[in-house]
């Protein structure tokens, strides 16, 4: 290192106090904006009719037919087909799983 390059920096308590708080304040919302966006993304994901019969191990007919009971949530239906928000999906399941 050249002594041009080394720098000798004088901070009393409250200085350090204020530049550790404004670091840790703005690495905090980084990770809650990452965080959110990872939320986003998973609450729009659509997942396919063939694809939520596979995760509850049943036929289509009988998703159509819980569909029509108003067991499942609410279908998104796109160009004639019938899609489900994972997130609602999961919510579901996870659900089904807490009162065994």
């Amino acid at each position: 290192m050249n002594k041009e390059e080394k720098l000798i920096v004088t901070l009393n308590v409250s200085e350090l106090k204020e530049i550790i708080r404004e670091t840790m304040t703005e690495f905090l919302l980084e990770l809650n904006n990452s965080q959110n966006k990872d939320v986003k993304k998973k609450e729009t994901q659509l997942i396919t009719r063939k694809e939520v019969a596979k995760l509850f191990q049943v036929s289509t007919v009988s998703l159509d037919k819980w569909r029509s009971a108003g067991i499942l949530p609410d279908s998104i239906k796109m160009a004639g087909r019938v899609y489900y928000l994972k997130s609602e999906i999961e919510e579901m399941i996870n659900g089904r799983k807490l009162r065994k």
